[in-house]
């Protein structure tokens, strides 16, 4: 929808700006993963982070930064309490380059989460019939 700048109203934004609606729509998701995950000790960031971790082997946070959509100081920030609650082990690579890796205790984590992760999933399905969601997966994924 193009509309000339001077006419556009706050109201327009709040009912048309897709990013504003995305964002609240993603909060909300957010809190039923983190809900659901947080007797395990992890929030849902922490958790993808693991997955992707976990999928990618020894990979460079420049990597992990690309595979999540996320800046890479931001994946370097979150890493941290990954790696104290020692889930995640980072390693010297060649030059400047850090190599993350699972560890032992970081798959167990995930096995655990896995149950809390797959309520939570059911509860965000429920709200979204499956030619719905085939759609919605397609959308996301030509904006991933």
């Amino acid at each position: 929808m193009q509309v000339e700048l001077d006419v556009i109203t706050d109201e327009m934004v709040a009912i048309n700006c897709q990013c504003y609606k995305l964002r609240r729509v993603t909060r909300k998701v957010t809190r039923i993963y983190n809900d659901a995950l947080r007797p395990v000790g992890i929030n849902a960031n922490q958790f993808t982070t693991l997955i992707a971790v976990s999928l990618m082997g020894p990979a460079s946070i420049t990597n992990i930064s690309d595979k999540l959509g996320m800046e890479r100081t931001t994946i370097t920030r979150n890493l941290v309490p990954l790696e104290i609650a020692g889930f995640i082990k980072l390693q010297s690579g060649h030059g400047r380059i850090r190599n993350v890796l699972i560890t032992p205790k970081g798959r167990s984590v995930i096995k655990k989460a896995k149950p809390a992760w797959s309520d939570a999933q059911k509860q965000v399905l429920e709200t979204i019939s499956e030619s719905e969601l085939t759609s919605f997966n397609n959308v996301l994924e030509r904006f991933a």
